[in-house]
C-alpha cells in the first residue's frame, strides 16, 4: 500500500469519506502487516505496482510480466470498458486533469504493447486488449474463464 493512501484514509476529506472504513484498516496497520510504499515498487517477481494519481493522490495499478505477455489492472485508471476513451472519468476522481494525463500515459503504451487490461468495475466486459485505430482507443473484448 502507498504510505500517502494510508495517511488519506485516516484524514479523508468530506468528499471521500464514505469509502474509507477505520475498521478495514486499522487492525492491519496495528498488526504491522503493511508494507508501506512511496511509489512503484516490483513486489515479486513479475508483479509490479505502480502508482497512477488521479483517482486520488496515491492509486495503484497491478501490472505482471511473464512469458513475454503483460497484464496491467486498471484499477480506477480505467474503471469500466466505456471509461477507455481520454475524457471519459469518473465523477469521484479528486485529480480529473491528472487522471486524464495518466491514461494518455498508460492506454497508448498498453496498446503498443499490447497488454491484456482488466477492469476493475467492469461487469460485462472484464478485460480485452486496447486497440488504436485512427487516433482513438478502442477495446477488443476477452473472456476469462475463472
Amino acid at each position: 500500500m502507498q504510505r500517502g493512501e494510508l495517511d488519506h484514509a485516516k484524514s479523508p476529506t468530506d468528499r471521500d469519506r464514505a469509502s474509507y472504513f477505520p475498521e478495514n484498516y486499522l487492525p492491519v496497520e496495528k498488526s504491522k502487516q503493511w508494507s508501506l510504499l512511496e511509489g512503484d515498487a516490483e513486489i515479486a517477481p513479475g508483479v509490479e505496482v505502480v502508482r497512477v494519481p488521479g483517482h486520488n493522490a496515491d492509486m495503484m495499478c497491478l501490472r505482471l510480466t511473464g512469458g513475454g505477455k503483460t497484464v496491467f489492472f486498471t484499477a480506477d485508471l480505467i474503471p469500466t470498458a466505456a471509461h477507455v476513451p481520454f475524457p471519459w472519468i469518473m465523477g469521484y476522481d479528486l485529480y480529473p486533469v491528472t487522471t486524464l494525463e495518466n491514461k494518455k500515459k498508460w492506454i497508448p503504451q498498453a496498446a503498443s504493447e499490447e497488454w491484456l487490461v482488466i477492469f476493475g468495475h467492469e461487469a460485462r466486459t472484464p478485460a480485452g486488449y486496447l486497440r488504436e485505430r485512427q487516433g482513438k482507443y478502442e477495446l477488443e473484448p476477452v473472456m476469462i474463464d475463472i
